[in-house]
């Protein structure tokens, strides 16, 4: 069995899949209100416009002045200027004929239309004499004159619907004023004496029949030969436009033609107006005061993309009360979605013969697995894009796949608002039911084992894309380096350039060109990966990250020239470092290590080039790439762990092999340095720059996650050893390895204990303890780090006794680096210990520092460097212990006698200190 057989209806057959307000033979009107589907959807809307418009055939006046608007809204190709025109045969009952037999619209529905007060409503509603005015706005619009369009083309299809002349406004309303006077056959009958024409075939050119036109005039009026020339010289500038002549005009008609109403069915109103406020305040008054004048006997019915609270969403909302007015004046709104469109499309044309129905279900529950797990998107995909779920969706759609009918209906959208076709295709010269039937067809011959691949959409609306576009396409399937398949995936990428629900990725691709059930993937995948790399050298596609666009020919220059601008490789090292170091390691440039919350400065490099100057930290990173001219001298674990061996030592990060990503890398630089150079240079295309810039920008944060990837995964090193990774994360991984470094190179960093608590409200207390304190101070206690204190000392010991000046800010650097890597505030509460034990004194610019005064320079990194430490002289155990034999009692009684009314505290404790004194204790000498 073939597609073709598998319809109920042949599937070739003259569907009038585009919908045209303006045709209306007999032929094209009767195959539409046969074929016709009122879906669910499509009943809920008919029964919504039939409850609001049946009470106008039976009553007028000021109730129904207020609802005479509605509002049909609907994305392209959704039915909705099919429903405006399937309205207007009901409205006015339509007659057609076929094979001699006449049938009126709304003998079609009887069948379509189950609800029988629903047919009831259309049966009082079509009783009544109704003229429809249909018509499409933009198409009947004179685009000279914006602000008033509105209005002209209401006139304009009013005067030519009652038999007045369209063109020209003034000579209808002569036509009208000699009508409402009983004088207009007269004039006719006189102009066609002398003119030997009638008037209706010669008014659009009244111009050159001035004096015969004045001379009719004269003789039908009465007038003198005199005032009618004047009349006819100023007929133009005498005309009264204004929106309340024509609703009284209108009035005026019907009143003379009886018991009536009159519609006005306007397609596309909303594509029209466009964002212009001021043609929507037109449109509301229009319909306002015709519900005013008319009394509920004339109706404006539009249809437009954007519901009506979007289309006015634009407005100025401080005026509120001309916003709540529209939205008044369209009381009835009607919204067309997806789901009517593809349940048009499965009755009208897929409809099965029970045969074939039988044996679709019999393919899909042997091939239902393989069909699900073949037609998939990826991950990038924004939207629900449906395969089939079960077999009766499998039959209603075959040959199509269900996510057809959203996918065809956003390439139409976007190549249409992006002026990638004519205006046929804007005005809805193209439908999505004819785009389905031409796919079909291509596949007719075709077997019960195929699918309909995307590309095979192209056709239906090939002959209505700009030439330019065609042109690029046309050629590129003429080139002798591509191959017939190269030119369908090209089509493909043109179909979804601007569609935003589905990337143009390699596995989409796949998906989109499977044209058979069982088609091998892995085989469909490389095909059109090599496809695409030849497209690509061609210039006709660009590959922005894994999405592969379609360039136009203004495109293909840029691309173009962006491939051909040179960047230094030293540019591109600078990028890989700013991504790495500043995006990724979020630009720490020290590591605080968690032991004793110490910082360590950190020196980075990229490709051998250095981040922050050539100056090394205790701590050096440096990440290394496939860009880097030496890589290949990194290519064995043992080159890398030696490198981390020199001089203090480092980590290495080595970046792996990811070709795509450098060549992202590379044109990320190319373009950014095209666009600065051309910044303002090109107005004529400033939009396609535009758009490079936020592709680029999009493109450096796509390195950005595809670089954090890839340095997770990257081998790391640190002084001689090849770190395991314990770590998901860059940051988390490069802490791991400077933790590894400190606790492997910093041999003294265990001598220091953290100090409990604030260490800097410590370091003050000791700096301004009393003298007791000062006197009970054991520099051996466990919490005053006798070891740390030590090695202190002995710096200060040994540059004094070197002759060298020590200053605070020499010890801070000392012993904050390697081996020790002490906290600066650590190292300072350890001196200030020193000071208060009398160890060191302080002094400042040539004046002794008091420690009581000593905070506030301690603690400030400039004085550090002006604060010069000075050893105090101690005396040794062997000069105590001889004074200790013959003088302590002597020296004690001495002073007591000399000094007992004025010794303080102080001095009274040392004497005692002296009586009590041990050859194991080391006395201070003060002075």
């Amino acid at each position: 069995m073939k597609i073709e057989q598998i319809f109920s209806k042949k599937l070739t057959r003259d569907i009038n899949g585009v919908v045209k307000a303006e045709q209306k033979d007999n032929d094209s009107v009767y195959v539409e209100l046969d074929e016709y589907v009122v879906t669910r959807e499509l009943d809920r809307h008919f029964r919504a416009f039939f409850e609001a418009y049946v009470p106008s055939v039976t009553q007028s006046g000021a109730s129904m002045s207020g609802k005479i608007g509605v509002w049909i809204s609907g994305f392209f190709g959704s039915g909705k200027s099919h429903f405006l025109k399937i309205l207007s045969y009901l409205l006015e009952n339509k007659s057609v004929e076929k094979d001699g037999q006449g049938r009126q619209a709304f003998e079609f529905f009887k069948d379509k239309i189950n609800d029988a007060m629903l047919l009831a409503d259309i049966q009082n509603a079509v009783t009544k004499d109704t003229d429809v005015i249909l018509f499409n706005i933009d198409s009947r619009a004179n685009t000279d004159d914006r602000e008033n369009a509105i209005l002209k083309v209401f006139l304009k299809v009013f005067n030519e619907r009652v038999g007045y002349c369209a063109d020209f406004p003034h000579i209808a309303h002569l036509e009208r004023e000699l009508d409402k006077r009983n004088q207009y056959m007269s004039f006719k009958d006189k102009f066609a004496e002398l003119t030997q024409s009638t008037w209706e075939k010669e008014r659009d050119a009244y111009d050159f029949y001035r004096d015969e036109l004045s001379e009719a005039l004269a003789h039908a009026s009465e007038q003198s030969l005199e005032s009618a020339k004047a009349w006819v010289e100023q007929v133009e500038n005498n005309f009264p436009l204004d929106i309340r002549n024509f609703c009284k005009w209108v009035n005026e008609y019907l009143d003379r033609t009886g018991d009536r109403n009159l519609l006005f069915l306007v397609d596309e109103v909303g594509q029209f107006i466009g964002k212009n406020t001021q043609m929507m305040l037109k449109l509301q008054t229009i319909t306002e005061d015709l519900g005013t004048y008319c009394g509920g006997r004339a109706w404006v019915v539009v249809t437009s993309q954007a519901d009506i609270d979007a289309a006015i969403g634009g407005m100025d909302k401080r005026d509120g009360e001309d916003f709540s007015k529209i939205q008044g004046r369209f009381s009835t709104r009607l919204q067309l979605s997806s789901s009517n469109t593809s349940e048009v499309i499965q009755k009208r044309l897929l409809s099965k013969t029970e045969e074939a129905r039988t044996h679709l279900i019999d393919v899909f529950a042997e091939k239902g697995d393989i069909l699900r797990n073949q037609l998939t998107f990826d991950k990038t995909t924004t939207a629900s894009l449906k395969g089939y779920t079960d077999a009766p969706s499998f039959v209603d759609n075959y040959p199509f796949v269900p996510y057809h009918y959203t996918l065809v209906q956003k390439v139409f959208e976007s190549i249409r608002t992006k002026g990638a076709t004519g205006k046929h295709l804007a005005m809805g010269e193209r439908s999505l039911l004819d785009a389905f039937q031409s796919a079909a067809k291509q596949m007719k011959d075709s077997g019960l084992d195929v699918l309909i691949p995307f590309y095979s959409f192209y056709a239906p609306i090939e002959s209505f894309l700009e030439p330019a576009v065609k042109r690029t396409i046309d050629q590129a399937c003429e080139l002798d380096s591509l191959t017939e398949f190269d030119g369908k995936i090209l089509k493909t990428l043109f179909l979804i350039r601007y569609v935003d629900v589905v990337k143009s990725t390699l596995d989409n691709l796949v998906t989109l060109s499977i044209d058979r059930i069982d088609a091998d993937k892995i085989a469909l995948r490389k095909q059109i990966e090599e496809s695409l790399n030849r497209l690509e050298r061609q210039l006709l596609i660009a590959r922005n990250g894994d999405e592969y666009i379609f360039l136009t020919n203004e495109e293909k220059e840029i691309e173009n020239e962006i491939r051909h601008t040179d960047v230094e490789m030293s540019e591109v090292s600078n990028k890989l470092s700013a991504i790495v170091f500043d995006g990724i390691l979020k630009g720490n440039r020290a590591y605080r290590y968690p032991v004793n919350k110490q910082d360590f400065a950190v020196s980075r490099f990229c490709n051998g080039h250095p981040k922050d100057g050539t100056t090394l930290e205790d701590l050096v990173i440096k990440v290394i790439s496939p860009l880097d001219s030496h890589f290949e001298n990194y290519s064995h674990d043992q080159a890398c762990i030696n490198h981390t061996l020199e001089a203090d030592g480092c980590v290495l990060v080595k970046l792996g092999e990811h070709k795509r990503l450098w060549d992202d890398l590379t044109t990320f630089i190319k373009t950014d340095r095209f666009l600065k150079q051309n910044s303002g240079q090109r107005p004529e295309q400033e939009h396609l720059l535009r758009e490079k810039q936020m592709e680029n920008i999009e493109r450096e944060k796509r390195l950005r996650t595809d670089f954090e990837a890839l340095f997770a995964e990257a081998d790391v090193y640190a002084i001689g050893t090849k770190l395991p990774k314990k770590s998901a994360t860059p940051s988390a991984i490069v802490e791991e390895a400077f933790k590894y470094v400190i606790e492997n190179t910093f041999a003294k960093l265990n001598m220091l204990k953290a100090t409990p608590g604030e260490v800097l409200r410590e370091l003050q207390a000791v700096l301004v303890a009393d003298d007791i304190a000062q006197i009970g101070l054991d520099l051996q206690a466990d919490e005053c780090n006798p070891e740390a204190t030590r090695e202190v000392e002995q710096y200060v010991t040994l540059k004094v006794e070197r002759n060298e000046p020590v200053y605070l800010r020499d010890i801070v650097a000392r012993f904050g680096k390697r081996p020790y890597g002490w906290p600066d505030n650590e190292i300072l509460l350890l001196t200030a210990r020193l000071g208060l034990a009398g160890k060191v004194s302080f002094s400042t610019q040539g004046t002794d520092l008091a420690l009581k005064k000593a905070y506030e320079p301690f603690t400030s990194v400039r004085k550090r460097g002006e604060i010069r430490v000075h050893k105090i002289r101690q005396h040794d155990e062997r000069q105590i212990k001889k004074v200790h034999r013959g003088f302590p009692g002597k020296a004690a009684l001495i002073f007591r006698k000399k000094y007992s009314e004025s010794l303080n505290p102080y001095a009274m404790r040392f004497i005692t200190l002296i009586l009590l004194f041990t050859p194991s204790s080391t006395l201070v000498c003060i002075g």
